[in-house]
């Protein structure tokens, strides 16, 4: 069901807003925004004055109190999520959400969801407007919500890049500027003890402590990784877990810190008597000695497709840096993705690439997860949502259509020309790469590397 066609739905995707928010200093402030002054703003611009703002879908990951990214985010969320009002529908994706809510979205509520695929889902049963804007710092990743707006609304959906981000390649992008942002500005303080004070306070001390990171790292990892490589090595993931799960060695670890952060020139010493800042730091740099220490041993270890059987034979998942150009994948293609095969269309979509295209780092991340999730898989349905995109199979409009669907066949290897109906996407630069996977062979083919290709809608 939708909405009457003058209405039109803003969906915004971000942590704060946007990430560029915060770390581009004298921009500070531009991540205390107002979702509705700024939609109506950015309607009329872009729309003119008939359409009218429907409802407003804010979709954020819930930043873990233990999560690594940036000194206390968390906080910094909460203190977001709060200033958000009656407007905005707040859809969290929590995965320690323990029960699977169902049916429509509540406008205005906020509603936790365990998976951004589960969130998807109750917004394709949530009546909407038949038109959408996307404001999204995240335009050149993939992502489930935008992969959905890319589906669900086609050439309906307007693209709004906030400013100093790149442009992505589509028609029905633009861009708009910080005169937007400081005209949609959030009051200083919010009913609810939320202040714009404490908030900036929090992103200031996270960008402080990312500085002290950068500095302990230079002064302790030497001596931090010599004591880390002493340690029984066997395999890499079983040996991170267990660093980063030990407690004693991050007590130690968090002392040495303690001891540190006074030698560095810093007016403010409230944040280096801080125990939550001095265990961020200490963790921050283990996971960060640890990880270096299993890529110089090798990198992750996978399992050989023709090994799945038994005690395994364990292989290097290779870097995939020195890959230059197209000739260079397609020669070196069975070595590096054993678990993958490039069909002959593919194949000579791949060898027109010069390794200059903007998405050719998108291919070889592509192709890279295609193998990993493939030699990962033992059983039951193929983990399509773990691919780039996420990868997803055909509409019901392109599957009913008999046209549509023999654009989606391709030749394999074996010379059967078949339905390649799942697909990896590159949403911001509207790329595709259909795929189909062989249960018998353990293979997932590549049959198509390109634009994507025609629906019913356009």
């Amino acid at each position: 069901m939708g909405l009457p066609g003058d209405t039109v739905d803003l969906f915004v995707e971000g942590a704060d807003f946007y990430s560029g928010s915060a770390v581009t200093a004298g921009n500070l402030k531009d991540g205390w925004c107002d979702f509705k002054v700024l939609g109506e703003r950015l309607l009329e611009e872009h729309m003119g004055s008939s359409p009218k703002l429907g409802a407003i879908w804010y979709l954020t990951p819930l930043v873990s109190p233990r999560a690594l990214r940036s000194f206390a985010e968390h906080r910094k969320q909460g203190l977001w999520l709060r200033a958000q009002n009656m407007s905005v529908t707040r859809i969290i994706v929590d995965p320690q959400q323990s029960a699977r809510p169902r049916g429509q979205l509540v406008s205005g509520r906020e509603c936790r969801c365990r998976t951004e695929g589960e969130a998807v889902s109750r917004l394709r049963q949530t009546d909407r407007a038949r038109q959408a804007m996307v404001i999204s710092g995240c335009h050149q990743r993939s992502s489930t919500l935008l992969s959905f707006l890319d589906e669900e609304y086609d050439d309906r959906n307007l693209v709004l890049v906030p400013p100093d981000f790149q442009m992505p390649d589509i028609s029905n992008a633009r861009q708009f500027c910080h005169r937007d942002l400081k005209d949609s500005r959030l009051p200083d303080n919010i009913p609810g003890g939320v202040s714009w004070k404490d908030y900036a306070r929090l992103k200031s001390d996270g960008r402080l402590v990312e500085r002290w990171c950068n500095d302990a790292l230079s002064a302790l990892t030497a001596g931090l990784v010599s004591r880390l490589s002493k340690r029984p090595y066997r395999d890499p993931g079983t040996w991170l877990k267990k660093v980063l799960d030990d407690a004693s060695f991050r007590t130690d670890m968090q002392e040495k810190v303690a001891r540190f952060l006074p030698s560095l020139p810093v007016k403010d010493r409230r944040l280096d008597r801080d125990p939550c800042c001095t265990e961020f730091i200490a963790r921050k740099l283990i996971d960060a000695a640890a990880k270096n220490i299993v890529a110089d041993r090798g990198g992750r270890y996978v399992r050989h497709p023709d090994h799945m059987e038994g005690p395994g034979e364990w292989i290097l998942e290779p870097p995939s840096a020195s890959i230059r150009s197209g000739w260079d994948l397609v020669n070196r293609a069975a070595s590096l993705y054993p678990a993958v095969e490039i069909c002959d269309g593919a194949k000579s979509q791949v060898l027109a690439m010069t390794g200059s295209e903007g998405h050719f780092g998108w291919v070889l991340k592509a192709l890279a997860a295609a193998n990993r999730e493939m030699l990962a898989w033992v059983g039951g349905p193929f983990p399509h949502s773990k691919l780039p995109g996420p990868a997803t199979g055909e509409s019901y409009s392109v599957m009913a259509s008999p046209q549509l669907r023999r654009m989606r066949c391709f030749t394999t290897r074996t010379g059967e020309n078949l339905l390649f109906e799942h697909h990896m996407k590159h949403v911001g630069l509207n790329i595709r790469m259909h795929y189909r996977v062989d249960q018998d062979r353990r293979r997932l083919m590549i049959g198509y590397v390109g634009r994507h290709l025609p629906t019913a809608l356009f």
